[in-house]
């Protein structure tokens, strides 16, 4: 197919015009990566044009420095970790894609990197390393996880540190995991490895799953890793794309959405199957020009967009509206806090509801009832009341929604809003957040 078959992109920096005497060089940054081990998704793995198209992976093998976050670990015999929701896995095949590709720094710090347990994830970062991708995140403690890796491009000096939100599977000062990004280490992680180095990116894994825009939590969280050192932030998790913001020296980009991602067990989720990626070119430390790239899954390869697809006429001003949001103080927190309130209805009340027992009324119980199917769905485990199983499972998710950062600030801002609001602003975005959220969910 031809380039011009193809969406040409969104410019959010335009480049300098002319090469000019000063070094330049290219960095390529992906979200979400996680096909399934064995599943339709790798037919063909071991050339890339199995999982990704040509184009694409050509595309990616010009950058200088290309970037992604391994969503799922080699799926072993290992006993995994104790958790809720799905776990993911995958074998060397998928892994053989990214270095062929030309992956050449791969983030392991995420919610599911730790799914099928401590075996499994070392085997995975070593296997990584064996292809010959430098791997950041995971470590077997702490201290470990928290090392960034390092690359010389263009007698310049670029560190990548990979860092999540509170999930199963963290590391500590005693135990293996990966790098989280609120513990007490991580900022002096970030401000120590920016001085040893000219570019500072920064993967940060986390937010909330398949929504628009990210809790002002984590907005916060991220605009801090800028005011500690980092020149890109490059955020994943929610699945979806959401907006990004020019911050003091830095850039945030809060999620890119899905690379690849194959839940399997026949969850589909559409709204997941089109992300972004980014091209950033560097003169020497500066950057000089970024461009949003958006990608495609269809019939089980990801491509560029193509101009003909359905959603090539509304990606922009999608993401433009997020970022125009995002980047407004006042406005951020208007469309937030309505957010924050439809997450509580639609999201956390049903787990509230059944953890504790709360009667509720029947429209209630059956939404409790569609969430407990799916937590059980997802989890892997059979559950049965009276056997204690369902007792765990109610504490595993109420943990995980308590200490969680994004989940926590979503909570409390949403039952602060309903309860009486946190601000004095009186107009709602109303129909304009609805339309984001058509968008991104379920």
């Amino acid at each position: 197919m031809a380039p011009s078959d193809y969406d040409e992109g969104f410019v959010v920096k335009p480049g300098s015009a002319g090469a000019g005497a000063e070094p330049r060089w290219k960095l390529f940054a992906a979200g979400d990566y996680g096909p399934s081990s064995g599943g339709n998704a790798l037919e063909g793995s071991g050339k890339s044009q199995g999982i990704l198209s040509g184009g694409l992976a050509d595309r990616i093998n010009k950058g200088d420095l290309a970037i992604v976050n391994l969503e799922a670990p080699l799926k072993l015999d290992s006993k995994g970790i104790r958790k809720v929701g799905p776990s993911l896995g995958t074998d060397e095949r998928a892994l053989s894609v990214m270095k062929e590709a030309g992956f050449s720094a791969v983030g392991l710090a995420n919610n599911h990197f730790m799914d099928n347990g401590y075996d499994s994830a070392v085997a995975t970062q070593d296997y990584c390393r064996q292809l010959g991708m430098k791997t950041c995140g995971f470590g077997d403690n702490i201290r470990e996880a928290l090392k960034p890796v390092f690359f010389d491009i263009q007698n310049i000096r670029v560190g990548v540190l990979s860092l999540c939100e509170m999930e199963f599977g963290v590391a500590d000062a005693d135990n293996p995991g990966t790098a989280w990004v609120s513990d007490p280490l991580a900022e002096s992680a970030v401000v120590n490895t920016k001085k040893e180095v000219d570019v500072l990116i920064v993967l940060a894994h986390g937010g909330i799953e398949r929504v628009p825009l990210p809790p002002a939590s984590r907005k916060i969280q991220l605009r801090n890793i800028v005011n500690h050192g980092a020149d890109i932030v490059v955020g994943h998790h929610p699945h979806v794309p959401q907006g990004w913001e020019k911050y003091e020296g830095g850039y945030i980009f809060y999620s890119l959405g899905n690379f690849f991602l194959d839940y399997g067990e026949g969850r589909k989720y559409p709204k997941t199957d089109w992300g972004i990626t980014l091209e950033v070119e560097f003169v020497n430390n500066e950057v000089d020009g970024i461009c949003i790239l958006p990608i495609e899954r269809m019939n089980g390869s990801v491509d560029f967009m193509k101009r003909e697809s359905a959603l090539a006429a509304g990606w922009r001003k999608y993401l433009s509206r997020c970022s125009e949001v995002v980047s407004d103080d006042l406005l951020f927190r208007r469309y937030w806090n309505e957010l924050a309130v439809e997450l509580i209805k639609k999201k956390y009340e049903p787990y509230f509801s059944a953890a504790f027992f709360c009667p509720v009324n029947e429209k209630l119980s059956r939404r409790i009832l569609w969430h407990l199917k799916n937590l059980v769905k997802e989890s892997g485990r059979l559950v049965r009341y009276g056997n204690g199983e369902m007792r765990t499972m109610d504490d595993l998710v109420m943990l995980n929604l308590i200490r969680n950062e994004s989940a926590r600030g979503a909570i409390v801002t949403g039952l602060k809003e309903r309860s009486g609001g946190l601000g004095k602003e009186n107009s709602s975005p109303g129909e304009d957040l609805r339309g984001l959220m058509e968008w991104t969910g379920p």
